[in-house]
């Protein structure tokens, strides 16, 4: 998404990614499904459906440079908190609503709802593959969410369907090799790589 964005701006980005997530979203829950926690996935989504209206509303009526500084300070954010794994509370599973409100939120606007969700995730303890699969319901319910909001918004146009078009293939191809990545690289360095990824991204949107 950041990288798409520094291309073809926001509003752009945002909808072609929406569809996009749909693609990555069944093809990385065909192999993680059974690790899906679907009570979980209920509460964040029941939070997400009030907050994607809002993020929607302010990608439509809010200045684009405004919203990229934003999606920038956002990813610097989640970058240094991935940097620093902090050791973070435990919390109840109603806190769920919450962080699936403002991952809703993040969705509606930025099509980057993940970090909310990464991080009540890490407050619940999930175990890694419960991370994954339940990360994974989660996107794919409010990607087709997301990508209805965005229609009834005005936002998909020729172009973004053609770009989505010309990207399905290598997404596939990514999605793919991802699978294959993750089971050969030390979690740690791949984590500690990523977030320097999100921050430098980070920095890149906001300047």
């Amino acid at each position: 998404m950041p990288l798409l964005t520094l291309v073809v701006g926001l509003t752009v980005a945002a909808p072609v990614m929406g569809l996009i997530s749909l693609v990555v979203g069944l093809a990385v829950l065909a192999t993680s499904w059974r690790h899906v926690d679907l009570s979980s996935v209920r509460r964040l989504v029941i939070g997400s459906l009030l907050g994607i209206p809002i993020g929607v509303l302010l990608l439509k009526r809010v200045p684009e440079d405004v919203l990229t500084r934003g999606l920038g300070v956002l990813l610097i954010a989640f970058g240094i908190y991935r940097l620093l794994t902090p050791q973070l509370p435990r919390i109840a599973r109603w806190w769920a609503y919450a962080f699936g409100f403002i991952a809703g939120c993040f969705g509606g606007a930025y099509n980057v709802g993940g970090p909310p969700v990464v991080i009540y995730g890490s407050m619940r303890g999930w175990e890694p593959r419960r991370f994954r699969g339940t990360l994974q319901g989660f996107f794919l319910t409010t990607s087709v969410v997301v990508a209805i909001a965005h229609a009834l918004g005005g936002l998909w146009s020729v172009r973004v369907w053609t770009l989505f078009a010309v990207a399905v293939p290598g997404v596939l191809l990514a999605t793919f090799l991802g699978d294959r990545l993750v089971e050969r690289t030390d979690a740690d360095s791949f984590a500690r790589y990523l977030s320097l990824l999100l921050i430098g991204l980070g920095v890149a949107l906001f300047f």
